[in-house]
């Protein structure tokens, strides 16, 4: 079996006549840190949503810790548990309390003791900085705020694997840094994070690997100093012209 926590094995997926992923091989190892970066419309969050199986891929396989959680429910249900996903507008239930948000899927799908989650929701939210906001309901919160509890909801299911959608592009600019520092902090866990985001010096700094996709396809996947020194498609170089 590869070392690989994911392994993707060309997907393709279509909405329709239109054709986002086109046939999309990719590996991500135990541990690592991928920035997925390109331009809108180039399929990075139907990718993401593919992994997690939000969305059903036309074909192609994707294994998780070598099983094809496309293959049958169980296997998909095994891996959302494991996949985590923090989305670009927060998607928090707005008539749950913060805690009761963080508790509601390890109480209710993993059948965890409340208790046991409460202590561990507390201390996650400790870990974003927001102990104090635990009674608060999203309403009240900025929208830093709500996304750093989506990361410590995320992060409550104990997952082996983080998905970030964009998690940053539907906040305010003083916001965006309160969210990175996080996701920063998150990099010395060892745990596995795929990351689609326009920030580009983030990007660099944080990740293992960036993976450049356009029109529904990877063309470049390489460390980060060599990507944003020497891409190698002259699309990359093009978009990287455009962007720093």
């Amino acid at each position: 079996m590869s070392d690989a926590t994911i392994q993707v094995k060309d997907l393709h997926k279509s909405f329709g006549a239109l054709e986002v992923l086109k046939g999309v091989d990719l590996e991500v190892k135990k541990g690592e840190i991928l920035a997925v970066i390109g331009p809108s419309g180039s399929g990075k969050s139907t990718l993401l949503r593919c992994i997690n199986l939000l969305e059903q891929p036309n074909s192609g396989q994707i294994l998780v810790d070598g099983t094809d959680i496309t293959a049958s429910v169980e296997a998909a249900q095994s891996a959302r548990q494991r996949v985590g996903m923090v989305f670009q507008n927060f998607n928090l239930f707005q008539n749950f309390t913060v805690l009761k948000n963080m508790e509601y899927a390890p109480v209710t799908v993993k059948k965890q003791p409340r208790d046991q989650v409460r202590e561990n929701c507390m201390r996650l939210l400790k870990r974003v900085g927001l102990e104090d906001k635990s009674s608060s309901y999203p309403a009240m919160l900025s929208g830093g705020q709500q996304q750093r509890v989506a990361i410590a909801r995320a992060l409550a299911m104990d997952p082996e694997v983080i998905l970030f959608d964009e998690p940053t592009s539907a906040l305010d600019p003083e916001m965006v840094s309160e969210v990175l520092e996080v996701i920063k902090g998150l990099a010395d866990t060892g745990i596995t994070m795929l990351l689609v985001t326009h920030e580009m010096g983030f990007a660099r700094e944080i990740s293992d690997r960036i993976v450049f996709m356009d029109d529904g396809r990877i063309l470049d996947n390489c460390p980060p100093e060599e990507f944003f020194s020497d891409p190698k498609s002259a699309r990359a170089k093009e978009f990287l012209k455009k962007m720093l």
